[in-house]
């Protein structure tokens, strides 16, 4: 989607400095009324943008916005039909019996994926009746843990802390899933090796192979 935004510009004059900037925006329809989803300033030329933007660093696409909705539409299109329909219910079931015995689910992430638990905590509470937390929620412990403890145990103390047990789920979303080798999101490694170890549940919506998650 930020690659959306930089190929949609709306010419606007920035009448603090004169010259023109362009404002990057994303209109998208929600329950049929139009929906503000993002926008951002970014510079013409060797025009400075306002103190408060947030330039970005691509120049002034050249593409159109239809060319480039058409592509994007088509590349999700294709990675959809490749999705095994068959994990997505397995997950599906797996979760209804984590609801069914009482369990909760604790959504770890890092960076966007931090974003995705946060979310998911709320849709999942309130439409799926599910006892469900992240540790990225609750800023005050988590960056006590990470200046106490260390990045890399600061989500498995906090399961810990939560008395993670078998009847429990762990759900992670990450790009690659943590690697061991490459010591990448290691805080989400040291989480699976506990999770494993108390018999709790795993899930994930990962990319690439997987990686440690799978």
């Amino acid at each position: 989607l930020p690659g959306y935004f930089r190929h949609l510009p709306l010419r606007m004059t920035d009448h603090s400095t004169g010259p023109d900037c362009s404002l990057v925006s994303a209109i998208i329809p929600t329950c049929g009324r139009p929906q503000l989803l993002a926008c951002a300033w970014y510079p013409l030329a060797n025009h400075r943008p306002p103190c408060c933007a947030n330039p970005l660093s691509d120049p002034v696409p050249t593409a159109s916005a239809s060319d480039y909705t058409a592509a994007y539409l088509s590349e999700v299109g294709a990675l959809a039909a490749r999705l095994d329909a068959a994990v997505i219910d397995r997950m599906v079931d797996l979760l209804h019996n984590v609801r069914a015995r009482g369990g909760r689910l604790f959504f770890l992430g890092v960076g966007g994926g931090a974003g995705h638990a946060g979310h998911a905590v709320n849709d999942f509470r309130k439409i799926a009746g599910i006892e469900s937390y992240a540790p990225t929620d609750n800023v005050s412990e988590l960056t006590a843990r990470i200046n106490d403890d260390g990045w890399e145990t600061c989500y498995a103390e906090w399961l810990r802390g939560s008395h993670l047990s078998p009847r429990d789920a762990v759900f992670v979303f990450s790009v690659g899933g943590g690697n061991v080798e490459r010591r990448i999101s290691m805080n989400l490694v040291a989480s699976l090796d506990l999770a494993r170890q108390v018999g709790a549940r795993i899930l994930g919506v990962v990319g690439r192979d997987g990686g440690y998650t799978s």
